[in-house]
């Protein structure tokens, strides 16, 4: 610390030596914080007696001063502006420059903050004191300043420090504690936007690839935005080769992947805390509840999409609740923890407010939204609402909601558009005149179509996102059986839905609906691929309550149920398939219960969606869907009847009573 002869070590001598760096600031580079954190780290290293320990104390000391009263020195210890050092302290949590925090400082730091008392600052015993003024009390404060950064950084940057920061940020509780009470973890006037933009979490779920579309503020019209990452990654894709094309789309996956990964280990660390795990369900249900509006009908169409977050957001909030899953995901487990679901969760607005929801079992609706208990249709059944839910149940329905305000079903109309319109370019710039305008004018179009085609791939052909996916669609399958009661053999289910049952939202039914039909729509050869247990869960599933009107009273659910039945039908290469059907070539013929149940359902179906239909079609739009579920119907007969069990089936329908048969003619 100091040239010259040696002195004996005391307290004294070393707040002297101390006094006389700090105050002289040419002795040390007039740099203060770099001479603190240089002395700790040797003090460090030289091993723990008594002197070393108060070197280092002093060193957390007199830091904590240089960052928060630079004035306190002439001169080395002045930071310039008040964010001044914020922005230091910023960059020595990065750990990129040749100054580098020693492991055990940062902590010590954060814990003398706690208990300091300064002129001008908050009191240590409220509003978190010099903690909160100093990490989250301005806009230059370390928080905010990360969060700008973060918002400033793209997927195929270097954004793994951002991550690291935000980690060590949460690790030490009394900061975290005074982060979660601040507006950078929810603002008191939060909105789906505010959430992803100002927020600890939103910037770092944001790190995407997915192009967004605003609207003109005057016509309304939709403009499709190019994403940075899509410009620097495959603004050129339309003159490389597909190998070339193929190995970018890779490297971005790799990328996207890596940042979830980033999160996931966030979120463990920071949920091992029973106060910190309840803040950060919180934040994820402020999420959802501002992006509900994203499943009205019309979203698409209006200023709505801008209230909403980005969907790389979503998907990303999407794939880290999966990997959450993932240890509970298994039905085979043998310590069956998915059966801790519990499934008043739904009706406790507990954490989401999810009363106005349909119901699958619509005139029960006034009971099921009455606080606290729901009645069965007998009046004799109660759902005693539980106080208090596991993790496990919060990761599930929390991930079926995100999936289900995603609404996969319109992202994967979107990227069968964009096809589409490739098509339909790559046609227009064959038959145009090579060298004019109008080849450059399309070209030009081509490739930023192709560029926002290859953006979605990244994220929706994601073999990661895709399991995960399907991991959720069995589960929740699994799920909706146990709660409706489901025998073993599965059928048939018992006359009267249980209360819960009752009580559950529609949207956890499409669950498993909308991940096999988007599997379908993007990835048909992993359908293939499937293992049988996983088909025959599916399977059982979707007969169950595509045969169950009384427990699900929608027919044109009921007929979303059949449909995915019918992309379960092996098909050849012209449709997508690699395998020659895999697994689904013999799943018809074997399955038991589509054998025994499948076509007296589509019959009884058939005659259904005429008449109760009506019933759901308030504005007549759905009249047409009918016919839409009946041309998945045909395909169904027409394929099973190949097979000898489905025309005995066909043949013990037809010689029962003849009025539902007729009705069906």
């Amino acid at each position: 610390m100091e040239t010259g002869p040696p002195r004996a070590p005391t307290r004294h001598t070393i707040d002297a030596a101390f006094l006389s760096q700090l105050m002289t600031p040419a002795s040390i580079g007039n740099d203060a914080l770099a001479y603190l954190i240089k002395t700790y780290q040797r003090a460090h290293q030289c091993g723990g007696d008594d002197f070393m320990v108060y070197i280092k104390k002093q060193c957390v000391s007199y830091t904590s001063l240089v960052l928060l009263q630079p004035g306190s020195f002439s001169g080395g210890a002045a930071a310039t502006s008040p964010g001044e050092g914020a922005r230091r302290m910023l960059d020595l949590l990065k750990g990129e420059g040749t100054l580098t925090l020693p492991s055990t400082f940062f902590g010590e730091l954060v814990a003398h903050m706690k208990g300091l008392d300064l002129p001008a600052y908050p009191s240590a015993a409220t509003n978190g004191g010099v903690v909160q003024a100093f990490f989250v009390g301005h806009k230059e404060a370390v928080v905010p300043l990360l969060i700008d950064a973060t918002l400033k950084t793209n997927l195929v940057e270097n954004y793994s420090w951002t991550f690291r920061v935000t980690s060590e940020l949460l690790a030490h509780a009394p900061l975290a504690h005074v982060i979660c009470e601040s507006q950078y973890w929810l603002p008191t006037q939060s909105s789906a936007r505010s959430i992803e933009h100002e927020t600890l979490f939103g910037p770092l779920l944001r790190l995407s690839c997915i192009p967004e579309t605003t609207h003109d503020p005057q016509t309304g019209r939709p403009i499709n935005l190019r994403h940075p990452v899509g410009q620097a990654c495959f603004g050129e894709c339309s003159r490389r080769s597909k190998e070339d094309v193929d190995m970018e789309v890779g490297n971005v996956r790799l990328f996207l992947q890596g940042a979830q990964s980033q999160m996931v280990e966030i979120l463990k660390r920071a949920l091992k805390d029973s106060w910190m795990q309840e803040r950060v369900f919180q934040w994820i249900a402020a999420v959802l509840t501002h992006n509900a509006i994203r499943t009205k009908e019309g979203y698409q169409f209006g200023f709505l999409a801008m209230k909403s977050s980005s969907h790389g957001f979503l998907f990303n909030l999407l794939a880290v609740l999966l990997k959450l899953c993932k240890p509970f995901a298994d039905p085979e487990h043998p310590k069956s923890l998915w059966h801790k679901i519990d499934a008043t969760w739904l009706v406790s607005k507990h954490r989401l407010n999810l009363s106005e929801e349909t119901k699958t079992c619509h005139e029960n609706d006034k009971d099921n939204q009455e606080g606290g208990a729901a009645h069965s249709g007998g009046g004799t059944d109660e759902i005693v609402v539980s106080e208090t839910f596991g993790t496990i149940s919060e990761f599930f329905f929390l991930a079926v909601r995100t999936l289900h305000v995603l609404s996969l079903d319109r992202m994967v109309k979107d990227s069968i558009k964009i096809s589409r319109e490739l098509q339909t370019l790559n046609q227009h710039v064959y038959h145009s005149v090579d060298g004019g305008e109008e080849r450059e004018h399309l070209e030009g179009e081509l490739a930023r179509t192709l560029e926002r085609k290859l953006c979605l791939d990244v994220v929706m052909q994601d073999q990661n996102l895709i399991e995960d996916m399907l991991m959720l669609a069995r589960l929740c399958g699994r799920f909706l059986l146990r709660q409706g009661d489901a025998p073993k053999d599965v059928l048939p289910l018992p006359d009267t839905p249980p209360a819960i049952f009752k009580a559950t939202p529609e949207f956890v039914v499409e669950c498993p609906v909308a991940i096999l039909k988007t599997v379908a729509a993007l990835a048909p050869p992993v359908l293939e691929t499937l293992g049988r247990d996983s088909l025959d869960d599916f399977v059982a599933f979707l007969m169950a309550y595509a045969s169950a009107p009384q427990y699900i009273k929608n027919p044109y659910l009921r007929g979303k149920l059949l449909e995915v039945m019918s992309l379960l039908i092996p098909k050849g290469k012209e449709q997508g398939f690699e395998f020659g059907g895999g697994n689904l070539a013999t799943l018809f013929q074997e399955h038991a219960i589509a054998k025994k149940s499948l076509v007296s359902t589509l019959i009884q179906f058939y005659v259904d969606i005429e008449i109760m239909g009506r019933e759901f079609d308030g504005g007549g739009g759905m009249f047409y869907s009918k016919f839409t579920y009946r041309h998945y119907m045909a395909e169904l007969l027409m394929y099973v009847t190949k097979f000898e069990p489905y025309v005995t089936s066909l043949e013990q329908v037809v010689a029962a009573p003849p009025e539902e048969f007729l009705r069906f003619f």
